[in-house]
């Protein structure tokens, strides 16, 4: 049997449990834990402040990704009609109206020629007869409505040359339908009113040298001017 020849060691008192003793008022309490010991002849490094708790907290949290807001949908309906405007089959309607509407005007202009000064009065007379009887009076070969359409053309617009309309809306219809053309919708609609202003002019002055008086009548034959001022609106 092993023996036990651990011995205190005779010299000096056995160690006790002791109190310690009460700390003075305003000494500083020593801290607890391995605190390494500065080396001899350097000063002590300085306590680092603590951060605050708020700071620190932000620090240790990690940042929420943002994520971006996308664009805002149009409008309601908006949609609806830019379909509607882009649908081909807008594009021939209109384009098919455009063509029917320049052979309306070519018969219109052309029955103005025959039965213009006739048609004068009815459509002079439209706020004061029903449009019913306007219509039956009219002589015009597309009723009221082409006898209007004339004489706010021809009598009161451009005259003779209002005929230029015609070729510039059969463009326009002929480029919506078909979508091919010899030439651009700018340069049709420039040269188109180019030429029905000069031809309205030309034909003004022709009207005022019919008023001037001639060799054989003193005065001026204003019944004539009268009579062909329609030539140049």
């Amino acid at each position: 049997m092993a023996t036990n020849n651990y011995r205190n060691p005779s010299s000096g008192p056995a160690a006790t449990n002791r109190p310690v003793p009460p700390a003075e008022p305003g000494a500083a309490r020593p801290t607890r834990g391995n605190t390494p010991r500065p080396a001899p002849g350097t000063a002590p490094a300085p306590a680092k402040a603590a951060a605050p708790a708020g700071r620190a907290r932000a620090q240790a949290a990690p940042a929420r990704p943002t994520t971006p807001r996308g664009p805002r949908g149009p409008l309601p309906g908006v949609g609806q009609l830019t379909a509607f405007l882009r649908d081909r089959r807008f594009h021939l309607l209109i384009g098919f109206g455009l063509l029917l509407g320049s052979l309306y005007l070519t018969i219109a202009f052309t029955s103005f020629l025959l039965s213009g000064r006739a048609d004068q009065s009815v459509v002079a007379a439209l706020g004061t007869v029903s449009v019913k009887e306007a219509g039956q009076e009219s002589g015009n070969w597309l009723g009221l409505l082409g006898a209007w359409l004339s004489e706010k053309l021809i009598y009161r617009g451009f005259g003779l040359a209002s005929y230029g309309l015609i070729p510039i809306v059969f463009f326009l219809g002929y480029k919506i339908v078909f979508r091919r053309a010899a030439g651009s919708v700018s340069y049709v609609l420039a040269l188109g009113l180019f030429t029905m202003l000069w031809v309205s002019s030309l034909l003004g002055y022709v009207v005022v040298q019919l008023a001037q008086p001639g060799t054989a009548q003193p005065g001026p034959d204003l019944a004539q001017a009268h009579r062909y001022d329609w030539l140049s609106g």
